[in-house]
Parts: structure tokens; C-alpha cells; sequence
């Protein structure tokens, strides 16, 4: 949402201006019209400070708690600039219509710039997030399943795959119909020392 307010930091200037010409000049008519319209300038700079203040991008510390609470995103022992992030997502996710290209929008925000999600349908009101990237823990791959299945559409279901692995240790189907071999992600030997590791899926 843009708002288009602008403060006034001439509003003693003006007021002098404004004067009939008469009173042009006059020292005390001026000085008398300035500590009435000096009130009114110092009353608009501490609300253009306060509207400053609670700016998403500029709230620090309680200004950001307040801000999460009416968003309904608890801090959560988060630091300012990570808080910061998840307030966003938080915004977006609560305006969300389910449309793919927004689910996939509001994991960006809280992911790293270079990390890959791949969002399908793959039957009538399903759909298929892969995390493309080895993840860092469980509980990332965990927060992002949440924060896309609230972004979704409600009759909507969401399946996310993951793994803990990089692509290269993960297991993988032959590409053709030729034979292919692979230690590292092929199906696993019967002491389970070498093959691929699985991805995981959450519902």
C-alpha cells in the first residue's frame, strides 16, 4: 500500500506569507503569528516521526512486535532484520489468492536469493512443491510446507518434497533405457553403504 502524504516543513513560512500586506514586516505581528504556527509545525513532525517509526522497512524493536501482532507473525526470538522478512510474508500470505507464482513469491522472501522451488499441479486440487536445494534442517523444510499450505487455497491439497542431501547423493531413476550406475544414487546395496538417499514428503 503507498501512501501519499507529504510533510509540510514551511508551515511558519506560509502563514507569513499569507499575511495582508499591512502586516508584512512587522516584527511582532510575525513573531506572534510564529508561536501559534510553530505548535502546529512541531505537532506535525512528531507524527510524520511516529508514521516513520512504524514503516515496515524502518520499524525496529516494539514497532516491529506491533507490527507482527496485527499481522497476526509472533517474533518468535527472531532478530529485527529477520523478523523484518517474515512480517513480509506474513503480509503476503494473509493477501494471497493461491495462485502458484504467490506461494512461490512468499518463500523468497524468507529464502536465500539463489534457492530453487519448483511448484506443479500434479492432480485436481493438488499440488507439488520440490525444494530443488538440499535444505538446511527438518525445521526449514517444515517452515516452508507451512507457509506455503497457508498461502494455498483452502480445498487446495500441498505435497512438499525435500532432502537433506544435494542433488548428487540423492537417489535417481535412470535418465534412458540404457543401464546406468551410480555408489552414490542408485538403490542401496544390501549393508546400505553406498546408493542414493531418499527425499522426503510432507502433507
Amino acid at each position: 500500500m503507498t501512501f501519499n502524504v507529504t510533510q509540510n516543513n514551511s508551515h511558519t513560512a506560509e502563514a507569513k506569507a499569507l499575511l495582508v500586506e499591512q502586516y508584512k514586516g512587522k516584527p511582532k505581528i510575525e513573531a506572534l503569528l510564529a508561536s501559534w504556527v510553530d505548535e502546529l509545525q512541531e505537532v506535525e513532525d512528531v507524527l510524520f516521526d511516529l508514521f516513520d517509526a512504524f514503516l515496515l522497512d524502518n520499524a525496529v524493536g516494539d514497532q516491529l512486535d506491533f507490527i507482527g501482532k496485527m499481522v497476526g507473525e509472533l517474533r518468535k526470538n527472531r532478530s529485527d532484520a529477520d523478523y523484518r522478512l517474515f512480517i513480509k510474508a506474513r503480509i503476503a500470505i494473509n493477501r494471497s489468492n493461491g495462485k502458484p507464482e504467490e506461494i512461490l513469491s512468499i518463500l523468497r522472501i524468507v529464502s536465500d536469493a539463489d534457492a530453487r522451488y519448483f511448484l506443479r499441479e500434479y492432480q485436481i486440487a493438488s499440488l507439488r512443491l520440490r525444494i530443488e536445494d538440499a535444505v538446511e534442517s527438518v525445521a526449514f523444510a517444515n517452515m516452508i510446507h507451512s507457509m506455503a499450505s497457508q498461502a494455498k487455497s483452502a480445498a487446495v491439497s500441498l505435497q512438499t518434497q525435500w532432502s537433506l542431501q544435494t542433488l548428487a547423493n540423492r537417489f535417481t531413476l535412470s535418465s534412458t533405457n540404457a543401464l546406468e550406475t551410480s555408489s552414490t544414487q542408485g538403490l542401496a546395496n544390501a549393508s546400505q553403504t553406498t546408493g542414493g538417499h531418499l527425499d522426503g514428503v510432507m502433507r
